[in-house]
């Protein structure tokens, strides 16, 4: 039985993917005088690179101080540019329900300021027990050991965990452990 659903943030509650390719893209520029296709940084995100493995992939020669400048960057032009990213309804208006029913979490790879700024703007605070954050994760996603951290909080056992992430690799390391995970566009009240 289903005890604990576990949202994903980004491109799962919100889409945000091409906002952080831009913040990343126009950082590099500012900071570094050179271009880089907001498009390529977009593919990474989505092939699952994080900070700092993600600007490595671009910059192979890049201190760690200067890869914390163009993040720290980076995350002021995120937040100037939060009105370009879109909230996915087809899930978010699902949050009363099961969080009436269950409980709830966020379980992201992303920062505490970034996830409480949309909760925020939109109202969706309230629907949720718990964020765990970048700043609160041992093991960066898909580590399955973060997983398990998440579900102890609550209690819970893996196989009463349900994962709802629009990332395969992410969705595949759950499976194999024997919780439940849904992508967003099968993510429906009546699955479980």
């Amino acid at each position: 039985m289903v005890k604990l659903v576990i949202f994903d943030f980004d491109d799962t509650l919100f889409f945000t993917t091409s906002v952080h390719a831009k913040s990343y893209s126009q950082a590099i520029s500012e900071l570094l005088k050179i271009y880089v296709s907001d498009l390529m940084i977009e593919k990474e995100i989505k092939a699952g690179a994080v900070f700092p493995g993600l600007l490595s992939s671009f910059l192979p020669e890049i201190s760690i101080d200067l890869a914390k400048e163009i993040h720290r960057r980076k995350s002021e032009i995120y937040m100037e540019s939060s009105s370009a990213i879109r909230i996915n309804n087809r899930i978010v208006d699902l949050l009363p329900d099961v969080s009436s029913k269950y409980f709830t979490a966020i379980w992201s790879n992303s920062s505490r300021l970034n996830i409480e700024m949309l909760l925020i703007k939109y109202h969706l605070s309230v629907f949720f027990d718990l964020i765990y954050s970048r700043e609160d994760l041992k093991y960066l996603k898909p580590d399955i050991r973060s997983y398990i951290d998440l579900c102890a909080i609550f209690s819970t056992s893996l196989h009463e965990s349900l994962l709802v992430d629009d990332s395969n690799v992410n969705l595949e390391t759950i499976r194999k452990s024997g919780a439940v995970g849904l992508l967003p566009a099968n993510f429906h009240l009546s699955s479980f």
